[in-house]
């Protein structure tokens, strides 16, 4: 399912159809599982018809959440900087934790 480019032409030559599919969709947004039902429930009853608007929600909702990714980069911004860093330009501190963290992606430590 190695799509990539195509889909995103796919996606962008097909908005109209979804956009005309999804007028006048309204959902409950005060219980998460409500939504989550009602917006499954449109999916699947719109597939048909909204091209590879139909495609492109499997892979998004395949994705588990987490928090990892951000409760490193915080990690990772403790270890770099103390609070006596607190004022440090954010900058630097962006480049400090890039530079650490794509070194450690590549099995170098700085």
């Amino acid at each position: 399912m190695e799509r990539g480019g195509e889909l995103l032409t796919d996606l962008e030559q097909n908005l109209p159809l979804f956009i005309a599919a999804a007028h006048g969709y309204t959902a409950n947004h005060g219980s998460a599982e409500e939504y989550t039902e009602s917006v499954l429930e449109w999916y699947k009853n719109h597939s048909g018809e909204i091209g590879a608007w139909a495609e492109a929600p499997l892979i998004a909702f395949s994705f588990t959440p987490s928090s990892a990714a951000a409760q490193r980069a915080f990690s990772l911004l403790k270890a770099l900087f103390g609070s006596s860093q607190d004022m440090a330009l954010a900058d630097f501190i962006q480049g400090s934790i890039m530079v650490r963290y794509n070194g450690s992606k590549r099995g170098t430590s700085f």
